[in-house]
């Protein structure tokens, strides 16, 4: 009895080994290091340290932590010693599919095409004067599909100092359905209206596509406030929109 008794308790422990090294052999692929392992005749003790050298995930297969839970026996302990969780670099890729198409088409207008085509905002009396606080305005307009139209925005300063000193702090956009167009589509030019020094920002609208609706956004922001001579317009985020409904 004692001789199987001696096997019994010898076989526990070489279980008791074996578990205990597989445990340590997975351990060390998820990246932690062994720092003491005690074999005796008791339980067996291992501690486990965290690897804290870099990894680059580009190449492994396996990016993000795996937990596998072990469950110890009557005749093993596993002690770990939790080192902090790792970080890792979520990386962005920017997609290089073509912008939406949109829904008109639009255009950099010609000096001729400023002075012939009609202006949008004309459709908008109190578009005379823009607001002087941060605000959203929204306007609704109908349209034929073949009309042309130029629109955009006109700042002006009592001189060309005033009109500079504006011109810093501003930040202009013009987006058609969210979407903002880019500097080649826009004719930026100064001149003289009334005496007033002012700075265009003008795009050419065509070729609507029938039976929709597009949105348009004048979207300008001011880091401060400022004054054009004649009143003051606080800093802020402004948005100046027109759904145009198309037949």
């Amino acid at each position: 009895m004692e001789f199987i008794k001696s096997i019994f308790s010898t076989s526990t422990v070489i279980v008791g080994v074996v578990i205990a090294i597989v445990v340590a052999l997975m351990l060390i692929l998820l990246g932690w290091k062994p720092v003491s392992v005690e074999v005796g005749a008791g339980p067996i003790s291992i501690e486990f340290a965290q690897d804290t050298s870099t990894a680059t995930l580009e190449n492994s297969t396996t990016p993000f932590p795996i937990v596998i839970p072990i469950l110890p026996t009557s005749t093993e302990t596993i002690r770990d010693t939790i080192a902090p969780t790792k970080t890792a670099t979520l990386l962005l890729f920017t997609s290089t599919a073509p912008p939406p198409a949109l829904k008109v088409n639009a255009s950099r207008p010609s000096q001729h095409d400023y002075l012939e085509l009609m202006n949008l905002w004309d459709y908008f009396d109190d578009q005379e004067k823009g607001p002087t606080f941060p605000t959203t305005l929204r306007y609704d307009v109908s349209i034929n599909s073949q009309d042309e139209y130029r629109w955009g925005a006109i700042w002006c300063g009592r001189d060309e100092e005033i009109l500079q000193n504006i011109l810093q702090p501003l930040d202009m956009a013009l987006l058609v359905d969210g979407v903002p167009l880019s500097s080649d589509k826009i004719l930026e030019f100064e001149d003289t209206v009334h005496g007033w020094q002012c700075h265009h920002w003008v795009t050419r609208l065509s070729d609507w596509q029938p039976n929709t609706e597009v949105e348009l956004e004048l979207n300008y922001s001011l880091s401060r406030k400022i004054f054009d001579g004649h009143e003051e317009t606080l800093s802020g985020e402004y948005r100046l929109i027109i759904s145009v409904y198309v037949h």
